[in-house]
């Protein structure tokens, strides 16, 4: 009797284990996928950074970056009526020269 509570344990623990073992390797390959959409978006902010320059000689002062909105449902496109963030400026991405 104590051993087929021992041998129910053990298949138990091996159960556990396996699941550990899965939502480790799907935890590591997210988490490496988020830091490679991060670094993705970063990269696409910086070689659209210089439209902010050229938007200002034709009066539209909105960058790339602005242009995006990124929360944690996703990453879409700004109308710009945003009713928490009515008096606030655009976001300013960094300055990058422009390729001569």
């Amino acid at each position: 009797n104590s051993r087929r509570a021992i041998d129910e344990m053990e298949s138990l623990l091996a159960e556990a284990e396996a699941k550990y073992e899965r939502n480790r390797h799907k935890y590591e390959r997210t988490a490496r996928l988020l830091i490679n959409v991060r670094a993705g978006v970063e990269h696409i902010t910086s070689k659209l950074a210089f439209f902010e320059d050229t938007d200002r000689a034709s009066g539209d002062a909105r960058t790339a970056k602005s242009l995006l909105r990124i929360d944690e449902d996703g990453i879409y496109e700004d109308d710009g009526e945003d009713e928490d963030e009515e008096d606030q400026p655009a976001p300013k991405a960094p300055a990058v020269p422009s390729p001569a």
